[in-house]
């Protein structure tokens, strides 16, 4: 099974365990599944985004499997809204998920052979939401993204899981 090491010299709060990874930034703890091809590199890298109820080890791991084949690097946390009781308020593009992909994003840039002028999204659902919202935000760190039933609020309402217009067009 491919597995990802991470420079501790740079995340001395990193630990990469088999495919899991826990990042206990200052701002709080990110966990989920990192995986990387065999090799030095350097490699794109994909974040991937699991939807309600779903999480980094029943979604992304599933994905990042077959993409690590393709020579990519993958990633994805667990987000919010990978419990049952989430709110709506605290789902998809929320400030905290939002967080989670930054720190994410931070975690493959420690990761040695990774390229992070090829950085990709693969989002689902609510994870799409995030993912839309998170283009916005960063429009400059993702060459691409593949969004599957999710997108935005159409409106101009961002107090709920799917971004506003604004949020998009960053």
């Amino acid at each position: 099974s491919p597995r990802a090491t991470a420079s501790a010299q740079s995340l001395p709060v990193l630990a990469v365990t088999g495919n899991q990874f826990t990042y206990n930034a200052a701002d709080g703890p990110v966990t989920g599944i990192l995986l990387k091809p065999s090799g030095d590199g350097p490699f794109p890298a994909i974040l991937i985004s699991h939807g309600k109820g779903g999480n980094a080890t029943s979604f992304s791991l599933n994905h990042a499997t077959t993409l690590v084949r393709w020579g990519f690097v993958c990633i994805g946390p667990n987000y919010t809204h990978a419990n049952a009781g989430s709110t709506p308020d605290d789902e998809g593009y929320s400030p905290e998920n939002s967080r989670r992909a930054r720190r994410a994003l931070e975690v493959l840039a420690a990761t040695p052979g990774v390229d992070m002028t090829r950085v990709a999204s693969l989002s689902h659902s609510t994870g799409s939401f995030l993912t839309t919202g998170l283009l916005g935000e960063l429009p400059s760190t993702f060459r691409a993204a593949a969004i599957a039933a999710g997108g935005t609020s159409g409106t101009s309402t961002s107090a709920i899981a799917s971004p506003s217009i604004a949020e998009v067009a960053g």
